[in-house]
């Protein structure tokens, strides 16, 4: 996965949709805070980090991934748009050590499903200030499994096992104890794309889960999508479906059985 990412970096940013609706959610949460301390874990190329600071005037930002390209270009992407007030850190879950009770909220958007949950939550829990919050933005296995890939493209749902269910995710509070749920809130978007560039994210793997296919079973599969949406959408110039997402919202509480 590793190498995916890399491949990908320059441009991932271009490829990919980023929701306004998780951030705006994030921003009512916070509420009134003079200043924000925030933390990013798997920023990726920047898009929500941006979108962050253009909501959050007075905020301090930590961008972290594992991928040294994806942090080259989510540096510049944010410098790029006059955005100077973050610092990155290269490195996994494993080794995440965020400044201790430091942090009014840390985000994830779209990979939970790339490090374990558990590790995860443990690691920014120290991180965070009493009352601060922690925000997961995903989707659900079967979120997944109604986008117009899980419909449309051979294997997709199947090959994707990385993804959760609610029943999972309502659990993971329970198995950290200075953690509690706060709530999980759904999204659902109404998309628009032309065949044409539908093929052209698949082929520049804007999802992770393509990278999980051989040459020749992508080639073949990416033939039947076309196909499929052909036979199923009478503009191929106007194809429109919904995409789901779920936002799992964490609050930090003092200390165990609080």
């Amino acid at each position: 996965m590793h190498e995916h990412f890399s491949a990908v970096a320059e441009v991932y940013n271009d490829i990919r949709i980023t929701d306004a609706e998780p951030v705006h959610a994030i921003v009512q949460h916070l509420g009134d805070r003079p200043s924000v301390r925030a933390a990013e874990i798997g920023c990726g190329g920047g898009r929500y980090s941006l979108l962050l600071s253009q909501l959050l005037p007075d905020l301090d930002l930590i961008c972290n991934d594992i991928n040294a390209e994806m942090l080259r270009e989510a540096e510049h992407y944010l410098r790029k748009h006059k955005f100077e007030r973050f610092s990155t850190v290269r490195c996994a879950i494993s080794e995440l050590d965020l400044p201790q009770a430091s942090l009014d909220c840390v985000m994830t958007f779209n990979t939970i499903h790339h490090f374990s949950p558990e590790s995860f939550l443990e690691r920014v829990a120290r991180g965070l200030r009493h009352d601060g919050w922690v925000f997961i933005y995903t989707r659900l296995r079967s979120q997944n499994a109604t986008s117009i890939w899980g419909r449309h493209f051979p294997g997709f749902s199947e090959k994707e096992t990385r993804l959760y269910d609610l029943a999972q995710m309502e659990a993971w509070a329970d198995r950290v104890d200075t953690l509690r749920m706060s709530s999980i809130e759904f999204f659902r978007f109404e998309r628009k794309a032309s065949l044409d560039q539908l093929v052209h994210r698949a082929r520049n793997r804007h999802y992770s889960t393509f990278s999980l296919y051989s040459g020749q079973e992508f080639e073949m599969a990416l033939r039947s999508f076309e196909q499929d949406l052909r036979r199923r959408f009478p503009d191929p110039a106007s194809i429109r479906w919904y995409d789901e997402n779920v936002m799992v919202v964490l609050r930090k509480i003092s200390g165990p059985g609080n």
